[in-house]
């Protein structure tokens, strides 16, 4: 019904993964970098990938010259020349380097909930504190950006923390919102979720 949200990463075609994933293993360290640190980034704003580059010791006009062909700059905006390069520069990137992108990007942002998604993603184990910011990015995200955002935003903090009690509350809060965006999808399998930790619980 173009309620529920496009995927994070859309799905390359075998043809064009090939070709791209030859002219992303063409690129600079620099430019592989900020290929990484674009594809995590939450928005489209050249600032905080050049801020994260410049911290980490590279210069981002090398680095963007490098990916020329791949990569632009217009108007403040960092751009892939083709979206499904985003995906492919995503799939080739290992879980060290997103996760690393992922704490760069958040130690440059200036927006809080920019920040809180960021640390979450660059965290593998469980985060009490970090669940808690989330959850309040998740009520934000209802009044601004609407359920199918707020589904997405409660689902993150219940996998931060090892409470189960608390696990369940958001998963059923996530249910709920991905209920009401239409994505029923999503609502089926986190409402089942929580139905089987509530009877493991119960045995």
């Amino acid at each position: 019904a173009g309620a529920a949200p496009l995927p994070r990463v859309l799905p390359v075609p075998d043809r064009l993964r090939d070709l791209y994933a030859t002219e992303l293993a063409g690129l600079s360290d620099g430019a592989w970098r900020m290929a990484v640190l674009c594809a995590a980034s939450a928005d489209r704003s050249a600032a905080p990938v050049f801020a994260a580059l410049a911290v980490e010791g590279h210069d981002p006009d090398v680095c963007l010259a490098d990916a020329a062909g791949l990569m632009s700059v217009h108007g403040g905006a960092l751009t892939f020349r083709h979206p499904l390069i985003r995906s492919a520069a995503w799939d080739r990137a290992s879980a060290a380097e997103r996760r690393s992108a992922h704490r760069s990007l958040a130690g440059v942002v200036g927006d809080g909930a920019a920040r809180a998604w960021h640390r979450a993603e660059a965290t593998p184990g469980y985060d009490e504190a970090l669940a808690d910011d989330l959850a309040a990015v998740a009520a934000t995200d209802r009044s601004r950006r609407g359920f199918a955002a707020a589904a997405a935003a409660m689902e993150r903090p219940a996998r931060l923390t090892a409470d189960r009690s608390r696990r369940n509350e958001w998963l059923a809060a996530a249910t709920e919102d991905a209920y009401v965006a239409g994505d029923s999808a999503l609502a089926r399998r986190l409402a089942n979720e929580v139905l089987g930790s509530d009877a493991g619980s119960e045995a």
